[in-house]
């Protein structure tokens, strides 16, 4: 019998063999076999024995299964740790795997021990040839799954559809998830009034917690009156408990009765009744024993944060009081669909901290509120005034998470200082865990810092506690793009579509899918022609795909809509957008000649301030008004001077970069500079964030870089 090679002949020397005459200094035993003396190495036996080829088959006999796995978990509805036992199983197998070829050969007879085979006889090098032949065979079922998997992805146009058709399913379990439905008001002085109210403050006291998810406001208003049992509505919001009530204000009392169910089983679990003077304190105390009652009934117990915050008396001024929830009622009302607060909330905050100057929430969603006004109406004195509050509120009460947030949305929209408002939420931990606002926040940062994938998964939070609100649907359908993942975005459209098909900014970001993804312009035409555009916050996503769609109509009536503003930077845009419009989509040189005489005028007027000279803004009109004017030199020395400004005022908006590569291609090939427009748009394609493809291939502008072989070389790369 042969002596068996194996890993001990490869012997550490004793120290006097070394300088016996061999390369290395090491005295190697030799194996004897029946072939002859021969010296092998451990690479070549391992070779022999096929054990490299057994890992390579094992490894891609691996990876179809875990993909196997990967779609029939889903359908199966199986558990999600099967798919980890698989891989944990497949992990555990490979070493005994290499262990069993190492130490057994196939033979004509069946398998046998290695040491038990005579050399001369054995097949391993035949076997070798077979193992290659498999291993081939395994490749191109890999690949070919590979390319199925790419290409036969759905990319078919939505339709609108019933939602409980389309919704998108919030992965997250529903055990500790409380739905709270719009208390029904009977018989008050107020006309329901203050039950819309308590619903809403009670939601935001609720999402300070961490003994359970609550369901956000916006969510709920669909089912204020519905006729759907609790079975039902637990399983469209993904909710174990549900919490119902009514609320009835007359003659200076409040009656407040609740009652928690079950979703699941459709089971009252416990109801109550409070009836107590029509005060601000009786009113916190009401708020924080539904807070403990639903925990006892959950079966979980608030934290000693959680119990300083429920019991926590904000104002004893029962007007202050109505007059800040009438703010977050005009707050969610914005943010339901999408927009910015309007100047309603900041109204009706600024009464409450007249009414009770001590009053440190008020001050802080005042603070939050002229912030996001300031942002979206370019108006400095909110910003202003944005801080003096936010200094108000943190004076009142050191630490307030709401002052906290209001902080964390200063610094991301007025001092552009992505990282360290990140950096600011990142340090309330779990206080914002069952905050929508500020979770929304942090996945906006994200996405400024380029941190894509994160921002979107981020977004999942939000999305579980806003399963229905179609402004969580305008932002997935944004970050699904961003990571250019065009089936997730298009099962969002299609909610979107079910959920809030008759606002205009709703079907302005399913069109934004429509082009961008499929390049399907005539789709988009089709879901916003004939719409009205009065609201700001569709005004930007109108004009767009007004403009890319050629509709002379829309173009039209979003410039008549477009809102009159003090600062000038508004009204150039204005005009360059009037411009635009009489040059590429309603033919008019009189009138397009017209309106860019009037933005350089305006311009003129606006680069007079040095500090608005010296802004990133006054860049990019520049370089605008220059591109519209044909002025080919000036137009690229301003976009170099507006990507300068970029990075060192923006201080990371990896974003706004990656997407200005398409308007600097645009303003570009507007002045003839084909190459360099080329150039941009391969570095949008190449670098995440920015536009697809058939976004820009339905640019009017690009008409005559449509030719060019650098452009016909991208479409051929990323036109799909």
């Amino acid at each position: 019998m042969p002596a068996p090679i194996s890993l001990a002949v490869y012997r550490f020397p004793a120290a006097s063999s070394f300088g016996n005459g061999s390369d290395n200094g090491y005295d190697l035993t030799k194996p004897e076999t029946a072939r002859g003396e021969r010296q092998l190495s451990l690479v070549s036996e391992l070779n022999r024995r096929n054990v490299f080829r057994v890992g390579i088959a094992y490894a891609v006999i691996g990876w179809l299964l875990l993909q196997i796995t990967d779609v029939v978990v889903p359908i199966l509805e199986l558990p999600e740790w099967v798919a980890r036992l698989v891989l944990f199983l497949l992990v555990l197998g490979l070493l005994p795997a290499l262990v069993f070829a190492w130490a057994y050969e196939l033979t004509p007879e069946g398998i046998k021990r290695e040491r038990e085979v005579d050399r001369n006889r054995s097949i391993t090098r035949q076997t070798g040839r077979k193992l290659d032949k498999a291993i081939i065979a395994l490749l191109v079922l890999v690949l070919a799954w590979s390319a199925w998997d790419r290409w036969t992805v759905p990319r078919t146009s939505v339709e609108k559809a019933p939602v409980a058709e389309t919704q998108d399913k919030p992965p997250v379990e529903a055990e500790l998830v409380v739905a709270v439905l719009p208390f029904k008001a009977s018989g008050s002085d107020d006309g329901g009034f203050l039950a819309a109210g308590l619903h809403d403050d009670l939601l935001t006291l609720l999402a300070k917690l961490g003994a359970y998810q609550v369901i956000s406001r916006t969510s709920m208003m669909d089912y204020a009156g519905t006729t759907k049992n609790m079975r039902q509505i637990g399983e469209e919001l993904r909710a174990g408990y549900i919490l119902e009530g009514g609320v009835q204000a007359r003659g200076g009392r409040v009656r407040i009765n609740a009652q928690l169910i079950d979703a699941a089983r459709d089971e009252h679990l416990w109801a109550e009744t409070y009836d107590r003077e029509l005060t601000a304190v009786d009113l916190f105390d009401i708020q924080a024993e539904l807070a403990r009652s639903i925990a006892e009934a959950l079966h979980t117990t608030l934290s000693p944060e959680d119990e300083a915050v429920v019991y926590e008396v904000p104002t004893e001024n029962l007007e202050a009081y109505s007059a800040y929830l009438r703010g977050l009622a005009a707050w969610e009302l914005a943010a339901g669909i999408g927009g910015p607060p309007d100047r309603d909330a900041v109204a009706a905050f600024e009464e409450a901290v007249r009414l009770d100057p001590e009053f440190a929430q008020a001050w802080a969603w005042l603070s939050a509120a002229h912030t996001r006004v300031s942002r979206n109406l370019f108006q400095k004195e909110a910003s202003d005034a944005a801080l003096a509050a936010l200094s108000r509120a943190r004076e009142l009460q050191p630490g307030l998470l709401e002052a906290e947030i209001a902080w964390a949305e200063y610094q991301y929209r007025q001092m552009q200082e992505y990282a360290q408002a990140l950096e600011t939420l990142d340090g309330l931990g779990e206080r914002i865990a069952g905050h929508v606002y500020a979770l929304s926040l942090k996945a906006y940062l994200h996405r400024r810092l380029g941190q894509y994938e994160e921002g979107y998964r981020t977004l999942q939070s939000v999305w579980r506690l806003e399963p229905r609100s179609p402004g969580t649907y305008f932002d997935l359908i944004a970050f699904a793009l961003n990571i250019d993942d065009c089936e997730a975005a298009r099962r969002h459209a299609e909610t979107l579509l079910s959920l809030a098909g008759e606002l205009p900014v709703a079907r302005g970001y399913v069109a934004m899918y429509e082009v961008e993804c499929n390049g399907d312009a005539g789709r988009a035409a089709d879901l916003l022609r004939g719409e009205g555009w009065v609201d700001l916050g569709g005004l930007p996503i109108a004009f767009l795909a007004a403009f890319v769609t050629r509709d002379e109509d829309m173009v039209l009536d979003v410039l008549a809509d477009w809102p009159s503003d003090p600062d000038p930077a508004f009204s150039i845009w204005e005009q360059l957008n009037y411009h635009i419009a009489y040059t590429y989509v309603v033919p008019d040189a009189a009138l397009a000649e017209r309106a860019l005489d009037r933005a350089g005028e305006l311009l003129e007027t606006y680069g007079a301030d040095p500090d608005q000279a010296a802004s990133i803004d006054f860049s990019t009109l520049k370089r605008v008004y220059h591109s519209a004017r044909g002025d080919a030199e000036e137009t690229r020395r301003w976009i170099e001077e507006h990507r300068r400004r970029y990075f060192s005022q923006t201080k990371g908006d990896r974003l706004q970069v990656a997407q200005e590569h398409l308007w600097y291609a645009f303003e570009l090939s507007q002045v003839g500079l084909y190459d360099e427009a080329v150039a941009e748009l391969r570095v949008m394609l190449e670098e995440p964030g920015g536009y697809r493809f058939p976004f820009a291939d339905v640019i009017l502008i690009f008409d005559g870089l449509r030719s060019h072989p650098g452009y016909v070389a991208l479409q051929e790369q990323y036109g799909d």
